[in-house]
This record gives C-alpha cells, sequence and structure tokens, in this order.
C-alpha cells in the first residue's frame, strides 16, 4: 500500500516521474517491454514501456505518464530497482481500503465525476494522481463483490 500512497501523494515512485528521460527511467529500470505499435514504429509517440505492473507513456522521448496497473487476483510485478518489497505485493486492492490509506496519510482527493461511468469510478489526489476503480463481482479472483483499484496513474 505504501507504494501507492507514494504515487497518490507525490506523482512519483521513488526516482520515477513523469518528465524524465525514457533513457534515464531505462538506465533505472533496464530496458522495458514497448507497446507493439513501438515495434512497428519506434518513432510513434503517446505509447507505454511495461516493466510488470508498471507502465511508463512516453512521447518525445519524455515519460509523460507513471501508471501502477493492478488487477484483482494476481500480484504486483515491479523492477527491483523499485524495490523488492513491493514486487509480489497483492495487486487486489478494494477502493474503500485505499481511500482509507489515502486519508490515514493526509491525502486529500476528489471525485472525479467525469470519467465515471456505470461499475467505474475514480478520485484525483492532491497530486495530480488519478485513481481508477471497476465493480467487480464475486468469482474466482475475487471472492468480495465491489469495486477495486484497477489503475494508478500521474502525467506530472
Amino acid at each position: 500500500m505504501d507504494l501507492l500512497i507514494e504515487l497518490a501523494l507525490t506523482g512519483r515512485i521513488g526516482p520515477v516521474r513523469a518528465g524524465m528521460p525514457l533513457s534515464e527511467a531505462e538506465a533505472l529500470l533496464g530496458p522495458g517491454r514497448p507497446h507493439p505499435m513501438l515495434r512497428m514504429r519506434p518513432d510513434a509517440d503517446g505509447y507505454p514501456y511495461f516493466w510488470g505492473s508498471l507502465s511508463l507513456e512516453v512521447s518525445g522521448g519524455e515519460v509523460t505518464r507513471v501508471e501502477l496497473r493492478l488487477r484483482p487476483g494476481t500480484r504486483l510485478e515491479l523492477p527491483a530497482a523499485l524495490g523488492s518489497r513491493h514486487d509480489g505485493a497483492s495487486a487486489e486492492v478494494a477502493r474503500e481500503e485505499f481511500l482509507g490509506a489515502l486519508k490515514e496519510a493526509g491525502c486529500s482527493f476528489e471525485a472525479d465525476d467525469q470519467s465515471a461511468v456505470s461499475g467505474q469510478s475514480s478520485v484525483t489526489t492532491q497530486a495530480g494522481t488519478t485513481a481508477f476503480f471497476v465493480e467487480f463481482s464475486a468469482s474466482e479472483s475475487v471472492q468480495v463483490a465491489g469495486y477495486y483499484l484497477v489503475s494508478l496513474h500521474n502525467r506530472g
């Protein structure tokens, strides 16, 4: 949870932040796995590079968005440079649990009604980080029906 709160509070994860050159991110994290469009057109802009659960959207050789992608029923996969204590943590974060952790950390947030549609909701934090939640029914991956965090991202 502390990794999620760090991104929510600061818009960054350790030294990884929007505005940094992709070359600097890759020097820190190792080579990313580029989106398939980047394999076809290396000069394409606005597509992400992936390091497991971490994705960095890139335009003009610069990181424009830092995102943690979560999927209930799975585990976080993160580059070693971000600290091995986070790798393998549960990627199942209930909305109320996350919002409670934000409040406890003193991180203010507002509901973002513009991006909410049926079965989805989002909040934006004081750092401009958006937390996006999707409603899941009870299933093999989610034991308790409810809203779960699926994306936490910051454009800087």
